[in-house]
């Protein structure tokens, strides 16, 4: 057979009737001939059949993106035999398609973000081509999503992110201003910062995203304006007497606050925030530079810091030291001399008052200091610029005087205590007492009282106080008078009245004595009550009086005492006597039992003289008497202490007392009491028996007297019980079988029992046969029954019984047997024995089980899965196990089995493939059952073996074959991968597979096939095709080493990669990876590159991928230039522009180490450096930006800045002329010029111009603040004006200078009006004598302390920072009129009043006036011709100052004095206690405080121990109260000199203590919990809390302290607390326990291996179930 096609003649020959030709060409035309050949001869030639073959494949597919719309083209090369084309697109959000008869296609509607894998198929009449795989074409990127923009906070930068687009490789971020100006920052991730913005400027941002063939639209615009611009004009001037900085600055709008810090050398930091444009930072250290800054925040971010300035503080001040001397009290200073000081401030104050010293000397005496007061001194210098900061001194003067000494003598003591108002300044006191005779008793102490010892009864003494610290003493004080307790009176006489018992005193008078009292106190011992008793009479001023209510029989030591009024003086020497006799005591009533007789004891009437005599007994008689119920009287009479009664009826009830008579009067009787004489005996006895228990009923009639019964049964052998009861019954439970009983009963009250009564008899049943037993026969179903003899009986019978089913026997002997039983049932077989009047128990038994029934079987099934079969049948209960036996047709048998109550159970060991017999047997306790029915379980077939896969490459055609296995019918085969499936089925043991993909893993599965089960596990493989062409392959720039980093999505089953980059400039680029991704380093700047990927499997090359164009890293700009504007000290920079820029980076980098670099950024050619520093040489360079990345530096250009302004700007005043010099430090430049700028505060500014570097202005005037700067000029620009300083001329003198005199305080207070810009002045004032006063101030106030009755002149003078003020002309005054002097005051506390003294003056003849002044301005008078005088109707708790004055003495309204004195202090009121009870913390409250007075609040506990706690306010609170206590409060109020009665709360009980040692123990056997703990004190009650880690909690209440959980949750740990309660809190938690419940585990049903357990786990309290799958 011929086949021609374009002159080409392909050949076949064939002895068949057909014939294939292999090596035909795609898309040709081919004529087909056949002509037979026979040895050497040929046929003729047939017709031509025409016949096309398929068209080719069409090659170079190339498909490109429109950027501007939707739209793919797809072009490529004609395809020879083609009719037409069809292109299809497969992307990530949908697919798509075009067709077309020319070699390109369009396909419209494209989504944004997509890469699209191209197929291509040429198609004619007929058929078509295969699928050709073209290169993957991305689409246009969809704009970025979510755009959000921050504003970075100090810096001038925003940060923008959003979400991804799809197939972006890179964005782009930009900012555009208001100007138009665009800033840009590019990143491959989703976010990036854009910096060099300008600060407080608003922009526009968006995103655009690109993958490098085209760029998305502008995503959603976003508003966003950045940081805030820093502070500028900063300035700082020193306050010198605040010692603080004053920062100033030019402030914005819109902005929330400032912020200025200063920084010293040692870097500590200072701050303060304003919401103007100035702010005082106080606290600074003396003799510090600080530098100043200002940031300011705008609500959201605070701005960067302002450019630093310096300042210096205020010089530190001078080294003090200070000497006083104590005789004198004069305190001199001195302290080290500063350079350049032109003087010094001394200022001492005590709280008080303040006084002031000018010297220019380091040396000061003072001679005006008050006793007692604690100064502070502070001295500091002062120069023409500033005043150092005080060196503060403290100085102790000489302690005062003691005041208001006052006794207070302790009437029963040999001592008094002296107490003293506190003199300032004293550290201790000694206190004195010397009699008439000059004896003398001291004391010491260092609070305000102490003790003077050894005092006599009837003298007098002076007592006095000096006070004293750790230098000097004290004056004494003034003298009190102390007047002892009266000596006791003596020759008492005593009368005691035996009638009334009562006693009448008598004595002789005791010297200064003004009252007595009589006194009786019992001294007998023998019983308690009367021990210590005390009778009391008060005769006033007679020597006589009578005590009534004595004690009878007791011993009684008289006395008396006398008083003066105020105390009382000891007892008199005792005088004893004895009352008339007491009742008996220890009365014993004694019952004999056996004769029915009575005997009666008691202690004897006794007497003791004295606590050390011996006992003395009374010579008395005593009677006895006993009163029956029915009214008849037995009595018995003796002297000595018992007697016995007799001939007491049985049964009766008697009162019986005693009396003792003495012999002169007859005793009281002492208390009845009820005696019960011997119970009757009981009557009528009985007794019943009870068969069935073998119990004995017995019962009597009631006995007269008996209160209950005892009744006793016994019988032979010693055998005996007892019953006690109130009834006339009793029941004896458990008697032996078979015997015979004994029984009588005994009569009993508390004293004594009956005789016995009659005795009766009682027999028992018979005994209970023994050792029962029942066999079974299994063959005839008979049970034999056997049994022991039992005593008694005469016959027995037998009964068998179960679910209702009875059978029974009868016998005289010892076995029976019983006939008639069922299959399956559990019989309880009993034996009874008879006696004729009596049955036995039912306690002779024993069970007995008959042969279970053969099992009736449910069902059975087969698992396919596992060839496991389950076998049910109906449950028998009496079957103790069942048996499953199966046998296979083969010869294989298996079994399974299943425990007791079991319905089921599962062949586990069947072969596959196979055909069983299976039946069932049941086993009973002794006989197996008759075997069930049987029936066939046929298991699955095996699994296939052996399973082989052969893969060809080329075709993609996989050949599957396998073992040959038992059971089947049939084979199915599957091969699966992740998404694609392909599968035969075949009754060989091989097949085919074909149309598998590229790139893919199949699992390959072989299944034998049964009519009713498959093979459960498949015959396994797997197989591998070739890898397919990577995809979505792309890269990205890598700035180190201008490196491309390719990435591609890998191929499956390829093993690596070979990756090529081709450049424009021939430049070739490889590397050969493992991984999806490779790196290529070293590429061409801005050159563009074409990159390839192809995969490589261990068997197969792959398809390579389609190529991406990918541009290299920037070039650096060329030809940059750089252009100076003065004007804002600006760089303009300029560049020719660089290939594939993003954006530029110009960088001036200055020649000075220190500095820092400056930078601008620009999308353009040109930018502006505008944060140059003035004066500084630098070199610009620019990088160009592209990606992120950076290119190497352009070549350097070198400038230079604009000149800086002069630095250290100083101005100086002159004091003397007001002239003020500025100076400044020399510009580095030469041929400077400087301007110099002055502005007053009132607006008004003046210029110079000089080449110097200070300047002076004059002309000025006092009281004038000036801000001064200066700039500098070269040849080329200006500088800006230096940082302003203020500068201030002296102050002008005070005007308005006026004094008013103080009369009570002889005080002068000045007052004057402002001066502009001063900041302290100070008044001198001086005293025709030439008593001299200051005092300082830095307001226009300020008071000195003057003498009365002078004449005195003032001036002041103003200071500021710099300079003082002239001296105004003196003004002239007189200081306010003397007043009495030498004031004291003491306290009459329980009057509340104030007795004062004071000097008089010999001239004055008028009277006087004292006046109290209280702290709330109310007044007190008193009215006095003398010099002394009592001033009442004080408030209490108030602080008064005390004033004379006289009527001759005009001093208008008095406002007080220098001398205070406190009043009695107010008691307080409404006391009220509140306890939390979780810290113990109590809180006390109360009213009427005094304003000025202390309260002490005490806190009582009930061992007597005291805790205090003190306030000056209306509460008080206890922290550290003990817990579990009971306290009783009381609040008592207190001055420096008398304390208030106390007020008392309710009682206060704390929360009780926390318990203690607590211990938990599980008992296993009952599942109880048992907690235990110590007592905790102060509790009433316990809760006990139990927390399970699984959830379960339960608590329990109790008052004792213990707690047993009975139900607690198995298995789970507990944690376990207790609190402890009282009726008002409860206790903190106590010390966690931890205890773990029991659980205990039953075992549950094994059948075999590999079939489900049924597990039961039994939990105490609880019952769980849990089934679980288990391998055996």
């Amino acid at each position: 057979m011929l086949a021609f096609v374009r002159g080409v003649v392909q050949e076949c020959l064939t002895k068949e009737n057909s014939c294939y030709f292999t090596r035909c060409v795609c898309g040709r035309r081919y004529s087909f001939t056949v002509s037979s050949i026979t040895g050497q001869c040929s046929s003729q030639v047939s017709s031509t059949v025409d016949i096309r073959t398929a068209p080719c494949i069409p090659q170079n597919l190339q498909t490109s993106t429109n950027c501007n719309s939707d739209v793919l083209l797809s072009k490529w090369d004609l395809a020879e035999g083609a009719i037409g084309y069809t292109v299809e697109a497969f992307g990530n959000k949908g697919n798509y398609n075009c067709s077309s008869l020319s070699n390109s296609c369009v396909i419209e509607g494209i989504q944004c973000g997509e890469f699209l894998t191209i197929y291509i198929k040429a198609f004619d009449d007929q058929c078509t081509s295969p699928m050709a795989l073209g290169p993957v074409a991305e689409t246009v990127p969809c704009a970025a999503q979510n755009v959000s923009a921050v504003k970075e906070c100090g810096a001038d930068a925003i940060t923008m992110t959003w979400t991804m687009s799809g197939s972006a490789i890179f964005y782009v971020a930009m900012a555009k201003d208001s100007n138009g100006v665009i800033y840009s920052c590019n990143s491959i991730d989703l976010s990036c910062k854009i910096e060099g913005l300008k600060c407080s400027t608003n922009y526009t941002a968006y995103v655009i995203a690109s993958n490098f063939v085209c760029n998305s639209s502008e995503s959603e615009m976003v508003a966003i304006e950045t940081a805030a611009c820093p502070p500028d004009q900063v300035t700082a001037s020193l306050d010198c007497t605040a010692n603080e900085a004053l920062i100033s600055w030019r402030g914005q709008q819109s902005i929330n606050s400032y912020t200025a810090t200063i920084v010293n050398e040692d870097q500590v930091l200072l701050s303060c925030s304003s919401t103007n444009t100035s702010c005082r930072i106080p606290d600074l250290k003396c003799g510090q530079l600080y530098t100043v800054t200002v940031y300011y925040h705008d609500g959201v971010c605070p701005s960067m810091p302002s450019k630093a300035i310096n300042m210096k503080s205020v010089p530190c001040g001078p080294n003090v030291k200070a000497n006083l001397d104590c005789q004198s009290q004069a305190l001199t200073l001195g302290w080290n001399a500063s350079g350049d000081a032109e003087g010094y401030i001394t200022v001492i104050s005590n709280g008080y008052k303040q006084m002031s010293y000018n010297t220019t000397k380091p040396e000061l005496r003072i001679n005006t200091l008050e006793c007692g007061l604690n100064y502070t001194l502070k001295v500091m210098s002062f120069n023409g610029t500033c005043v150092s900061r005080p060196s503060v001194l403290p100085v102790r003067q000489t302690p005062c005087v003691p005041t208001n000494v006052v006794v207070n003598k302790t009437c029963d003591q040999s001592f008094v205590q002296v107490t003293w108002q506190a003199s300032r300044g004293a550290l201790y006191y000694s206190a004195s007492a010397k009699d008439k005779d000059g004896r003398l008793l001291l004391c010491s102490s260092n609070g305000t009282s102490c003790r003077l010892e050894g005092l006599m009864c009837s003298q007098v003494y002076n007592v006095s106080v000096t006070a004293k610290d750790s230098n000097c003493t004290s004056n004494e004080s003034s003298i009190s008078i102390l007047q002892t307790v009266p000596c006791p009176p003596s020759q008492l006489n005593v009368s005691v009245n035996c009638a009334n018992e009562s006693a009448m005193l008598t004595w002789s008078r005791s010297p200064n004595a003004v009252s007595y009292f009589g006194k009786a106190v019992s001294i007998d011992r023998r019983s308690y009550p009367r021990e210590g008793h005390t009778v009391t009479c008060d005769a006033g001023t007679n020597l006589g009086c009578q005590l009534n209510g004595l004690l009878c029989g007791s011993l009684y030591a008289f006395t008396v005492s006398a008083s003066d009024g105020t105390c009382q003086s000891p007892d008199s020497e005792a005088v004893i006597q004895t009352t008339a006799p007491c009742p008996v005591g220890s009365v014993l009533r004694t019952l004999n039992c056996s004769n029915n007789t009575l005997t009666v004891s008691w202690m004897p009437v006794l007497r003791q003289v004295c606590k050390m005599c011996p006992v003395i007994y009374y010579s008395v008689n005593y009677n006895v008497t006993a009163l029956a119920t029915d009214g008849t009287i037995l009595r018995c009479t003796t002297q000595s202490s018992s007697c016995t009664i007799t001939n007491l009826q049985c049964g009766q009830q008697y009162n019986v007392s005693v009396k003792a008579i003495s012999s002169t009067c007859e005793g009281f009787i002492d208390a009845w009491e009820i005696v019960n004489s011997v119970p009757c005996v009981p009557l009528n006895v009985k007794g019943v028996m009870k068969c069935s228990t073998n119990t004995l009923q017995a019962s009597w009639d009631a006995a007269a007297g008996a209160e209950s019964y005892i009744s006793t049964l016994w019988r032979s052998g010693g055998f005996s019980s007892s019953c006690l009861t109130a009834d006339q019954r009793c029941l004896f439970t458990d008697l032996q079988c078979a015997q015979t009983y004994m029984f009588s009963v005994v009569a009993t009250n508390n004293r004594c029992n009956s005789s016995e009564s009659a005795m009766i008899s009682a027999r028992t049943a018979p005994c209970d046969p023994t050792n029962v037993s029942a066999a079974l026969n299994c063959l005839s179903g008979v049970v034999t029954v056997s049994w022991g003899a039992s005593a008694g009986a005469n016959y027995y019978t037998v009964f068998a019984e179960a679910n209702g089913l009875v059978d029974t026997c009868n016998s005289t002997g010892t076995s029976c047997k019983l006939t008639q039983l069922q299959c399956g049932e559990d019989y309880t077989v009993t034996v009874q024995a008879r006696d004729g009047n009596c049955n036995n128990s039912i306690l002779a038994k024993t069970n007995v089980t008959t042969a279970p029934c053969a099992p009736v079987i449910q069902s059975h099934s087969l698992d396919c899965g596992s060839n496991n079969a389950l076998v049910t049948w109906i449950e028998d209960k009496d079957a103790l196990s069942v048996t499953v036996n199966a046998a296979s047709s083969l010869g294989d048998t298996t079994y399974c089995n299943s425990s007791t109550n079991g319905h089921s159970c599962v062949l586990n060991k069947l072969k596959c493939g196979q055909t069983y017999t299976v039946q069932v047997v049941a086993k009973g306790v002794q006989c197996l059952s008759k075997p069930s029915s049987t029936f066939q379980v046929v298991t699955a077939p095996c699994t296939p073996a052996n399973v082989v896969s052969t893969y060809s490459c080329t075709t993609s055609i996989a050949l599957l074959s396998w073992d040959e296995t038992l059971g089947r019918k049939s084979f199915y085969a599957q091969v699966q991968s992740a998404d694609h499936t392909v599968s035969c089925s075949t009754s060989q043991t091989d097949c085919s597979l074909s149309s598998l993909l590229c790139g893919h893993t199949y699992n390959v599965k072989v299944i034998a096939v049964a009519d009713n089960c498959n093979s459960s596990v498949p015959g396994v493989t797997q197989i591998q095709t070739a890898p397919c062409a990577p995809w979505n392959v792309s890269a990205s720039l890598l700035c180190r080493n201008n490196t491309a980093a390719v990435s591609w999505q890998g191929s499956p089953g390829a093993v690596t990669y070979k990756v090529m980059a081709n450049g424009r400039d021939g430049d070739v680029k490889q590397c050969t990876t493992s991984d999806t991704n490779c790196h290529l380093p070293n590429m061409h700047c801005a050159q563009t590159y074409w990159i390839t990927v192809t995969p490589l499997s261990t068997t197969c090359t792959g398809y390579t991928s389609s190529p991406y164009t990918y541009i290299a890293g920037p070039c650096p700009p060329t030809n940059v230039n750089v252009s100076l504007q003065c004007s804002a000290n600006v760089a303009y920079v300029t560049w020719n522009a660089a290939l594939q820029a993003d954006h530029y980076v110009a960088t001036a980098v200055p020649s000075a180490l220190d500095e820092h670099n400056h930078t601008c950024t620009s999308n353009g050619t040109s930018c502006s450096l505008t944060d140059l520093h003035c004066g500084e040489t630098s070199a610009v360079t620019v990088v160009t930006i592209d990606r992120g990345c950076w290119s190497n530096p352009s070549q350097p250009f070198t400038f230079k800045s604009v000149i800086c302004p002069p630095t250290r700007v100083t101005g100086v005043t002159s004091c003397t002329d007001n002239n003020i010099t500025v100076s400044w430090d020399p510009s580095p430049e030469r041929g400077v010029n400087y301007f110099v700028q002055s502005q007053k505060d009132s607006g008004t500014s003046a210029n110079y111009s000089t080449t110097h570097t200070s300047h002076v202005l004059t002309g000025l005037k006092c009281g004038q603040l000036y801000t001064l700067t200066v700039a500098a000029r070269d040849t080329e620009c200006t500088s800006v004006f230096s940082t302003p300083i203020q500068t201030e001329t002296a102050p002008c003198p005070p005007t308005s200078l006026t004094v008013k005199a103080d009369c009570g305080t002889n005080l002068g207070n000045l007052t004057w009006a402002p001066s502009f810009h001063a900041i302290s002045y100070t008044a001198t004032v001086t005293s025709t004598q030439g008593h001299v006063v200051f005092c300082s101030s830095n307001t226009t106030t300020c008071s000195v302390k003057l003498d009365c009755g002078k004449q005195y002149s003032a001036v002041v003078v103003a200071s500021s920072a710099t300079c003082n003020s002239s001296k105004e002309a003196s003004l002239t005054f007189a200081s306010a009129p003397c007043l009495p002097d030498r004031v004291v005051a003491d306290v009459d506390c329980k009057n509340n009043s104030f007795a004062v003294q004071w000097r008089g003056s010999i001239s004055n003849l008028d009277s006087y006036t004292a006046i109290a002044v209280g702290s709330d301005n109310t007044r007190a008078t008193c009215n006095s011709s003398s010099t002394s005088g009592i001033i009442q109707n004080l408030k209490c708790g108030l602080t008064y100052s005390i004033v004379v004055t006289t009527s001759s003495v005009d001093c208008g309204t008095i406002k007080g004095s220098d001398y205070f004195v406190q009043s009695a202090p107010c008691k307080p009121e409404s006391v009220l206690v509140n306890l939390k009870c979780s810290t113990n913390k109590a809180l006390v409250t109360w009213r009427n405080s005094g304003p000025d007075q202390n309260q002490v609040v005490s806190a009582v506990d009930s061992r007597g121990v005291i805790t205090t706690c003190n306030s000056s306010s209306s509460n008080c609170t206890f922290d550290q109260l003990t817990c579990g206590e009971s306290y009783v409060i009381s609040v008592v109020g207190y001055t420096n000199t008398c304390n208030s009665n106390p007020a008392v709360a309710e009682r206060l009980n704390t929360a009780p203590c926390v318990p203690t040692h607590l211990t938990a123990q599980v008992d296993c056997q009952t599942g109880i919990t048992v907690v235990t703990w110590d007592p905790a004190h102060g509790a009433t009650a316990y809760t006990v809390y139990a927390r399970g880690n699984l959830g379960y909690n339960a608590e329990c209440n109790t008052t004792d302290t213990n707690c047993n959980f009975l139900n607690l949750e198995c298995g789970q740990d507990y944690t376990i607390t207790v609190v402890a309660r009282s009726t008002t809190c409860v206790s903190l938690v106590s010390k966690s326990i931890n205890a773990t419940t029991g659980d205990k585990t039953k075992a549950g049903q094994l059948i075999n291996s590999d079939t489900a357990i049924t597990v039961k786990r039994y939990c105490f309290g609880s019952l769980q179930s849990e089934k679980s799958r288990h391998m055996i």
